[in-house]
């Protein structure tokens, strides 16, 4: 049956392409294309949330560090642990509607770390997965950032039943409150703690933390709110809501101080206390292209669609790179 209609789409393209219309058909289709190059991105620019705050993630530190920029996160990295003290981000319901690329790097140096970060072969044989701080998977809206999301500065040693475990089930959480709240503040890092023996790994003494945090916020509009999650460096079996904690507490432990940006009053407010009914808790899921329905299986026509969305999504970027339209 298949043969059969190959056969006959063959004949018909054939006949199509003998006709008089053929060459009116191309013109038409290179019109289309150039109108569709030479149109502006959607949402190019646009800010989805109210008080634009620039840098809202990027906590105030007392520490000693080097504060590395990069395309998508930027890092406060710790000389003497070989690894970030904080990891700071945006993510947008945009980011996730829109994956141009699945998970696509190699680990290695990070170049713009002055003293040279931790290598690769740190974590060989160690025991210890290479953890990222800024998930891999929150990237997947642009092939530079997800390629940046593997640099060893972004990575922490972490069990690995913690890190592909529930360490994995919270990015996913993340990731679902970023969709639902279209845009998320997130500042990640390792936690140290004092009266526990130090632990290091491989040649450069990258330190073993303690456990591991996550601040998160939403500031838009009217919905103002915040949360702190601290997890042991540790497989976990109880529920996420019971590693959470509010940002004041979280600030006493890590030393840091999240979203000092705000209005001192309001920062107190925000940061004092959280309700876990204003939070999702049930890990995201890749939503149907140009659907509202982020827990809706794809088909296999819907991923060759996305594909092919994709691949002219990259086309018209390269061609606007080169004629200086981006």
């Amino acid at each position: 049956m298949k043969k059969q209609i190959k056969k006959h789409i063959k004949k018909a393209y054939k006949r199509f392409r003998a006709s008089k219309y053929f060459a009116a058909f191309v013109a038409i289709a290179a019109i289309v294309f150039i109108i569709y190059v030479l149109l502006p991105f959607p949402n190019d620019n646009k800010q989805t949330v109210v008080q634009n705050i620039k840098n809202l993630e990027i906590p105030y530190s007392p520490y000693d560090e080097q504060v590395v920029e990069h395309k998508a996160y930027t890092l406060g990295y710790n000389e003497e642990n070989e690894q970030p003290n904080w990891v700071a981000y945006s993510l947008t319901k945009e980011n996730l509607s829109n994956p141009v690329t699945e998970r696509d790097g190699d680990f290695k140096e990070d170049p713009k770390v002055i003293t040279k970060s931790a290598a690769k072969a740190d974590y060989v044989k160690s025991n210890y997965d290479r953890g990222h701080l800024a998930p891999a998977a929150d990237f997947k809206w642009d092939s530079t950032a997800m390629n940046e999301s593997f640099y060893m500065s972004n990575m922490s040693p972490q069990k690995p039943d913690f890190n592909r475990g529930i360490w994995s089930s919270l990015e996913g959480v993340v990731r679902n409150n970023a969709y639902n709240n279209e845009i998320l503040y997130i500042t990640t890092g390792p936690v140290f703690y004092e009266d526990v023996t130090k632990k290091t790994i491989g040649q450069n003494k990258v330190r073993v933390p303690d456990a591991f945090y996550k601040a998160l916020l939403v500031y838009k509009n009217k919905d103002k709110k915040a949360i702190g999650f601290l997890l042991p460096n540790e497989k976990g079996n109880k529920p996420l809501s019971s590693y959470t904690l509010s940002i004041d507490n979280l600030e006493k432990i890590t030393g840091l101080d999240f979203f000092y940006k705000l209005d001192d009053e309001e920062e107190d407010k925000i940061e004092r206390t959280y309700n876990l009914g204003d939070w999702e808790f049930s890990e995201f899921r890749s939503p149907e292209i140009n659907s509202e329905k982020p827990f809706a299986k794809q088909s296999t026509s819907d991923h060759s669609l996305i594909r092919t969305l994709t691949m002219l999504k990259e086309i018209k970027k390269y061609i606007r790179q080169k004629i200086g339209l981006n």
